[in-house]
């Protein structure tokens, strides 16, 4: 913007730096949202495919945008008329970042009230993913009875019951003889 304000590059010759920005950020939102997407976390791959949204939008944009003069300077106008509202004074600057930033967005909550605007959407989840996923939540369950497990023998071994019995010098388990399992004839 410094350029167009010094008179550098008008603001017709800026057009292409500005739009090649916004796929700029769209690229870097992929990137962002491949990280978030590689773990199968269904809320990731929801980023990725909002991420790729945001790409094809953009290329609709530059393919809308540039070919048709009239539509092409439309942007162009409207920066120049702003520009020049908000060199009147300070009250244009706030009043349009207050409508366009706050009260648009706000007011979009308000008229759809109790709606539940992303109730419809339901990502779409690989096969495999969801296979990891309950690999995961089993292993899980294994963890938490393992450590139930281990919590019960504390509690027993807390209350002076370490599982002896009287006949093997307190291993419960009759058959090894005090040889930790191995049932070996010397």
């Amino acid at each position: 913007m410094p350029l167009i304000a010094l008179a550098v590059v008008t603001a017709a010759q800026s057009l292409p730096y500005f739009v090649g920005a916004n796929i700029g950020t769209s690229t870097t939102a992929i990137i962002a949202a491949t990280a978030l997407a590689s773990d199968g976390d269904p809320a990731g791959v929801a980023a990725l495919n909002l991420a790729f949204v945001h790409l094809i939008l953009e290329f609709f944009a530059i393919a809308i945008l540039f070919p048709i003069r009239q539509i092409r300077h439309f942007p162009v106008w409207l920066a120049e008329h702003t520009a020049g509202w908000f060199g009147q004074g300070r009250f244009f600057a706030f009043g349009y970042i207050a409508l366009l930033f706050y009260l648009l967005p706000f007011g979009g909550v308000w008229l759809t009230g109790d709606l539940e605007i992303a109730d419809f959407y339901e990502p779409v989840v690989p096969q495999e993913v969801q296979e990891l996923e309950a690999g995961e939540a089993d292993a899980e369950e294994v963890e938490e009875d393992v450590e139930g497990v281990a919590d019960a023998d504390d509690a027993d071994d807390a209350n002076g019951d370490n599982g002896d019995n009287g006949d093997n010098g307190g291993n419960s388990d009759n058959s090894n003889n005090g040889n930790n399992g191995l049932d070996i004839d010397v």
